[in-house]
């Protein structure tokens, strides 16, 4: 027993004293990120007096050196809730450690996200912090000026994962707070360099996919590196569960980077040309070593990790100049974000640029694209994992039926049209092919997906986890299990949703912001893809989830959606004053008017309200059909079996 006894505290000794380098590795990447951003801040000319206003030396400096401990603070966050989510075992000693810097990491957040805000408005007004009336006038920036509620927003949002990070004590409570954590990123993404100004719906998206690509791979890393140092157990498969969740964020970094390069730049040799091209050619650079580190991580190091179960040293090394260099890049990013690009105006955002483009409903649907790297980046992956799943079962012997398979694709490829192609390009300006693109993903889009049976089959091919930890497997059966998650289910509610959203989105002022906001557009787009996908999944779904109805109620419940849109078509049909508030009066399009196309719209939403309840209830009585034949032949069967034993 002593012996034992000795070897654990030499045990616990170790780990003790291996969170002191896991600590410095912490400072330094700090120290590292400010240099940085100080460096590439002074190179670029930022930091310059202004000739007009000037804020002061306090405010020049302060603001790309708090805004890189913002950046920082909030990868570090959204990294570590991820580790204690879906990585990290609940209990052990490298959760509670990760859990407690994610924690602080939000608490540093909120604070210098408040900071931040103070020296925005300090360096718009060109005037010092503090005085008679300041607080008011900073009352006034936020009530008074979008720049100001943005802000805000942002210092909100990242109190509430503050308080999420500090109160969660489970896997689950770390999923809710990194959840929050990645919506506290949105309003950063609307303030970046990329989104000030072209293609800003393009740009917004590109940029939320950076922030939360750079936070999974490097915040969780830094995260990683402090909460395992020292620990010899468990490292292999914690190892190889963050390499794929790092595989994934690349990619995220990857294409939302070269997404907002493309936008800002004119021709490739402005990288070395302009200020703002050679700060974006450090931080490609710097990717370029991270990503070498990562496939090198990968390659030979994870591999040898998994295999023996151990700490090895050179991941360890490799790891920590990964973190450093981070942060570093961090800091150059911050510089970037201050810097102007070589193309500052929009290319294709408002109603006037599109005023020359062909009529919509002829080749203008077919041939305008401008891609949107969220949706993209979901169909893409949706595609790549479906596929992966199915080959998967394939593999062990288990069959998946190719026709779900095409059901799926088809409707990756549709999200794709609906969100980026010229459906999308002409819902920024035109009600009826806004109306398009809402029932598309309303009634269209569903049929495809629910048909495909993404649940079952992601039930089938995801392994279960036994050490405790939450997986794909084990989220995906929580939420199926959750009580909020079948209250939504419910058939009677699925039902009514679909024609109370829509009165209440469309009939409210609601409809006018979120066209004039690209994040409020982006979740009305997915609450009514959500929305048409309960109700779908409710009526023709296979999936494990709702307690479905019997074939006729089935067929009942689509009255209520039908009936809707009837009379929601003949409103808009019958109407003589447009939707959505001064919205769309303002775009001044020569080929049309907003109350002949608002009428267009109504005739589009009847149709395509309609015909999917058509499809549905033909998928509905086919089954019902099938299921009756299968009743009486079973029924046959056991009065025969019955007969023979007379």
């Amino acid at each position: 027993m002593s012996q034992i006894a000795l070897r654990r505290s030499r045990r616990q000794l170790s780990a003790g004293t291996a969170r002191w380098p896991a600590a410095s590795l912490l400072a330094a990447a700090l120290l590292i990120t400010l240099m940085a951003a100080a460096t590439a801040t002074l190179l670029s000319g930022v930091a310059v007096s202004g000739q007009l206003v000037d804020p002061g030396a306090l405010v020049r400096w302060g603001l790309p050196l708090i805004n890189a401990l913002v950046h920082l603070a909030a990868m570090v966050t959204l990294g570590g809730l991820t580790l204690c989510a879906v990585v990290l075992q609940p209990g052990q000693p490298p959760w509670q450690r990760a859990a407690k810097l994610s924690a602080v990491a939000a608490i540093a957040w909120t604070l210098a996200q408040a900071v931040h805000l103070v020296l925005v408005h300090a360096s718009i007004m060109g005037s010092g912090i503090g005085g008679p009336g300041y607080p008011a006038l900073v009352v006034q920036f936020i009530s008074g000026i979008d720049l100001g509620a943005t802000l805000a927003w942002a210092v909100v949002l990242s109190a509430v994962t503050a308080a999420l990070a500090v109160m969660s004590t489970t896997s689950a409570g770390a999923c809710w707070a990194a959840v929050a954590a990645g919506a506290a990123l949105v309003p950063r993404a609307g303030l970046g360099h990329a989104s000030s100004a072209g293609d800003h719906e393009v740009t917004v998206s590109a940029l939320w996919l950076h922030l939360v690509g750079i936070s999974l791979w490097a915040g969780a890393l830094a995260v990683l590196v402090f909460a395992m140092l020292g620990t010899r157990d468990y490292l292999g498969p914690v190892v190889s569960r963050f390499s794929r969740i790092a595989g994934w964020a690349v990619v995220m970094v990857v294409l939302s980077g070269a997404a907002s390069a493309w936008i800002r730049l004119e021709s490739p040799w402005q990288l070395l040309t302009t200020t703002w091209g050679r700060l974006l050619t450090v931080k490609l650079l710097a990717f370029t070593a991270l990503a070498a580190a990562g496939w090198w991580h990968r390659r030979s190091t994870i591999p040898l990790v998994a295999a023996t179960g151990r700490p090895n040293w050179p991941f360890w090394r490799l790891a920590a100049v990964e973190v450093l260099i981070m942060a570093a890049v961090v800091g150059v990013s911050v510089a970037l974000g201050s810097s102007s690009p070589p193309i500052p105006q929009a290319r294709i955002t408002e109603g006037a640029d599109l005023a020359g483009l062909p009529a919509p409903w002829f080749a203008g649907l077919v041939t305008q694209w401008s891609l949107d790297p969220l949706f993209l980046l979901l169909a893409g992956a949706g595609a790549w994992v479906y596929l992966s799943w199915a080959m998967r079962l394939r593999r062990r012997g288990d069959a998946w039926p190719a026709v779900r398979m095409v059901c799926w694709l088809l409707g990756m490829a549709l999200l794709v049209w609906t969100t980026s192609g010229g459906v999308g390009v002409y819902g920024r300006v035109l009600f009826s092919a806004h109306m398009m693109q809402h029932m598309m993903l309303l009634s269209m889009l569903p049929i495809f997906i629910v048909l495909g049976s993404p649940l079952t089959l992601a039930l089938r091919a995801l392994p279960r986890r036994q050490d405790g930890t939450s997986g794909p497997r084990e989220l995906l059966l929580a939420v199926l299990h959750a009580r909020w998650a079948q209250f939504f289910a419910h058939p009677v509610v699925a039902a009514l949703h679909v024609p109370i959203s829509m009165a209440v989105f469309y009939l409210t002022p609601l409809f006018e912001l979120a066209m004039r906001s690209h994040v409020l557009h982006v979740l009305m787009m997915v609450h009514f893809f959500l929305v048409g996908y309960l109700f779908t999944n409710m009526v023709i779904g296979t999936d494990p989830g709702p307690q479905r109805p019997f074939f006729p109620l089935r067929l009942a419940l689509l009255l209520p959606s039908m009936v809707f849109h009837t009379f929601f078509g003949l409103f808009l049909l019958s109407s003589t004053s447009p939707l959505g508030g001064a919205f769309f009066t303002g775009m001044d399009l020569p080929w049309t008017d907003p109350v002949t196309d608002q009428q267009v719209g109504g005739a589009v939403s009847w149709a395509m309200g309609e015909l999917p309840a058509l499809v549905l209830a033909m998928i509905v009585a086919t089954r019902w059909t099938a299921h009756d034949e299968r009743a009486q032949r079973k029924r046959g069967h056991t009065v025969r079996l019955d007969s023979m034993g007379a």
